[in-house]
């Protein structure tokens, strides 16, 4: 049985943030966990919020990936080295979760987000790897891999890099998606191997799902009618929040 107070105030905070993070991920391809959690944690357990949101995560990323945009096979083509190494790099972390440092790693990838997204806002712009991108690809797939099996937080180093190569933005929306989705089916089983996603937590998490999706759809309806240049700007003020939050949690 999920730990959750239905309640009036309860159940609207709820609804906002699967309605929150549906809009901003469908306005940037990213968002649902990070404008989520916060907001659910106050009224339930972190492994709980965790579970509510397995299936509505999926889903998205499943519809923007697979669906959507249809650049999966242009995604596929030039990202496949990242996807193989994302999985290897996720299950060489998961395997010195024990014994590394979370909180480090939370805090230098939080440090690197915020100069990384600053530096663009002042137009200090990184080159283009150009040719070293065959090399960049499945390296960024690694550490985002490992960094997500230790501190469950791999999407910062690929949206970096996403950035970089300066993808349109329905182009760019596709590949995270895809990456994601690749990225967070092993945590789910995970949980759910660890009895943490049970059948409540399914059934309530398939619930928020429609409401998630009516997120993305007007959060779809937004992206359409902002420039390139807006959408950059958006995606880079988001990725100075991410940065920030992350710093937090490595600091307490």
């Amino acid at each position: 049985m999920i730990p959750f107070d239905p309640t009036v105030w309860n159940v609207a905070v709820v609804l906002f943030a699967f309605i929150a993070g549906g809009t901003v991920k469908g306005v940037l391809g990213i968002g649902i966990p990070l404008v989520a959690v916060p907001l659910l944690v106050e009224i339930m357990p972190p492994a709980t919020t965790i579970s509510l949101l397995v299936i509505p995560i999926l889903a998205a990323n499943a519809w923007q990936g697979l669906i959507e945009g249809g650049h999966l096979r242009e995604a596929t083509r030039r990202f496949w080295p990242a996807m193989v190494t994302l999985v290897v790099g996720s299950t060489v972390g998961a395997h010195f979760l024990a014994t590394a440092d979370p909180a480090t790693a939370l805090l230098v990838l939080g440090l690197i987000v915020v100069v990384f997204a600053a530096s663009q806002l002042l137009k200090l712009d990184f080159p283009e790897p150009g040719r070293a991108e065959r090399v960049l690809t499945p390296l960024v797939g690694l550490v985002a891999g490992v960094l997500g099996g230790i501190a469950t937080f791999f999407g910062p180093p690929i949206i970096l890099y996403l950035v970089t190569l300066r993808l349109p933005k329905d182009e760019f929306v596709g590949t995270i998606a895809l990456l994601y989705l690749i990225g967070t089916i092993p945590l789910f089983l995970v949980l759910a191997v660890r009895d943490v996603l049970g059948w409540s937590e399914i059934a309530t998490s398939a619930v928020g799902t429609v409401v998630v999706f009516i997120g993305i759809v007007f959060g779809r309806w937004l992206r359409d009618r902002v420039s390139q240049d807006a959408f950059r700007t958006g995606l880079l003020l988001f990725l100075v929040v991410m940065g920030i939050n992350l710093i937090r949690r490595g600091l307490f």
